[in-house]
């Protein structure tokens, strides 16, 4: 056995087969821990109870990272982890009011809980094994966490430097406002905050895993974004996505799709059920064009930051009856002569996807807009001082060789090609004024030859509509020696 979900799914198996006297030492021991820290005003710190019980409890911490034997799993070292596992799903069950003793009794439940695993697996288990959650405990846990939010102050503090004290008052406001562009901004500046207590984040795992509509309720009417924030990095993306289905809260799906795309750690992809929630969170977003305009400046002016969004935001433009958002999509996408595959790459998945499920004249509207900002565009030429010295790219590449292959003919096809051709022949009937300005023509001319070679490569051969590995060049123009020598000054 080399999988920790296994051993907790083990250990909560021997809990219902055997029978216990008592309470588990580790509920005691914590239990006197807590009452500790309550004298002395400590506040808790759950890594305290590892570090007074780890010796007898090794073996929940190195089975985290190493192979375990059913064998170790039955030895005396493990009887009290099977007993705590045993006692809290009586707790979870049975807890019925909001007396002192049963908060108190609460805390241990969810210091145990801690101690036995801080990531939820624990909870996962459970709900795989059909134990259920008191509805009391739900719905005390649903009113605690509700009634969590964070404090900020401009004044904190006598020598708070005015600079900072400016970008929290701009914070605050685009909070009040719905600045989603100005919150992603300044949001860095202020989550070094405290985080979650233990007992919050255990809470959120609690209903993540065992009443999931218990949690749609905590999230309904928040809009503090640093709570929801840091409640964002405790739950699964899945369930991030999931509530914000269920609330349809702006704060919420904002902080959702903000917070659980920076926290992938490593995924490629997201799975199909949370790219079926991100949809319906872009599709509501969709609704409203000044607040989409917002989301794709964060999340798509620069494509290769947010891979993860791709085909779901694909799908959406496809099905979107409002042709604006169409145009919101394509100029919100930084555009660069220098694009690397990868960016273009992640671009492509998304229109790829689009392309998949749209009808032909939603294609046609969409190649349409990307053509006119690509030309308009021309690979930077207002931009006096961007010189091309090589073969340039963009990220529209896949919607123009679109455009060339759906909205015009096979005919007109070959007449721009020839007039991007009669350019290139030209490069020496015109005065330049350096050797850069040289190169930049001939490239510039170069690089809007490609997709239309390439479309009619695509019309006659067939293959993908993005270019990839591949280049073209007239015919008359391979091993010219002169213009060769022209480009490189």
């Amino acid at each position: 056995m080399n999988n920790y979900d296994e051993v907790i799914s083990y250990l909560i198996e021997k809990s219902s087969t055997m029978e216990f006297d008592g309470l588990p030492i580790i509920v005691t021991k914590i239990t006197e821990i807590l009452e500790d820290k309550k004298k002395s005003n400590n506040d808790e710190n759950p890594y305290d109870l590892w570090n007074n019980l780890k010796d007898n409890y090794q073996f929940l911490d190195n089975s985290q990272y190493t192979i375990i034997k059913i064998s170790e799993l039955n030895q005396p070292k493990c009887f009290q982890v099977i007993h705590a596992i045993n006692w809290l799903i009586i707790q979870l069950s049975s807890w019925k009011s909001t007396s002192d003793l049963s908060l108190v009794n609460l805390d241990i439940i969810l210091n145990v809980s801690f101690f036995i695993d801080y990531e939820g697996r624990l909870w996962k288990s459970l709900s795989q094994s059909e134990n259920s959650l008191s509805e009391y405990l739900s719905n005390h846990i649903v009113e605690e966490l509700s009634c969590i939010g964070s404090e900020f102050s401009a004044n904190e503090g006598d020598d708070v430097p005015i600079h900072e004290q400016e970008s929290l008052e701009r914070f605050l406001s685009a909070i009040k406002n719905k600045n989603w562009v100005e919150i992603e901004q300044l949001w860095g500046r202020f989550n070094t905050r405290p985080l979650l207590k233990v007992k919050y984040i255990q809470m959120l795992l609690i209903l993540m895993h065992l009443d999931k509509n218990a949690l749609v309720k905590v999230f309904q009417k928040c809009i503090d974004i640093p709570i929801l924030t840091h409640f964002m990095f405790t739950l699964k993306t899945e369930t991030s996505f999931y509530v914000s289905t269920k609330t349809k809260n702006e704060y919420v799906e904002f902080c959702a799709v903000c917070t659980s795309l920076t926290n992938l750690n490593g995924r490629k992809a997201l799975n199909k059920i949370e790219n079926s929630y991100l949809l319906d969170i872009f599709k509501n977003v969709s609704n409203e064009e000044g607040r989409f305009s917002s989301w794709m400046e964060i999340f798509n002016k620069y494509p290769l930051r947010y891979p993860h969004i791709q085909e779901a935001l694909g799908k959406m433009l496809a099905i979107t009856t409002n042709e604006k958002i169409i145009s919101i999509y394509i100029d919100s996408i930084s555009l660069t002569s220098s694009t690397p595959d990868g960016s273009r790459l992640v671009v492509s998945e998304c229109l790829e996807t689009f392309s998949k499920h749209a009808s032909l004249d939603r294609k046609k509207l969409l190649w349409q807009v990307a053509y006119k900002r690509w030309i308009e565009w021309n690979f930077g030429e207002e931009d006096t001082h961007n010189s091309l010295f090589n073969l340039a790219f963009s990220e529209l590449d896949f919607a123009v060789v679109g455009y060339y292959l759906d909205c015009i003919t096979e005919d007109e096809r070959l007449i721009l090609q020839n007039e991007i051709i009669g350019k290139l022949e030209s490069l020496t009937n015109y005065w330049h004024n350096s050797s850069s300005d040289v190169s930049t023509f001939w490239y510039r001319h170069l690089s809007l030859y490609q997709p239309i070679e390439h479309a009619i490569q695509v019309y006659s051969k067939g293959g993908p509509l993005i270019m990839t590995k591949c280049s073209y060049i007239p015919l008359q123009f391979n091993d010219d020696k002169y213009i060769e020598m022209l480009i490189r000054g």
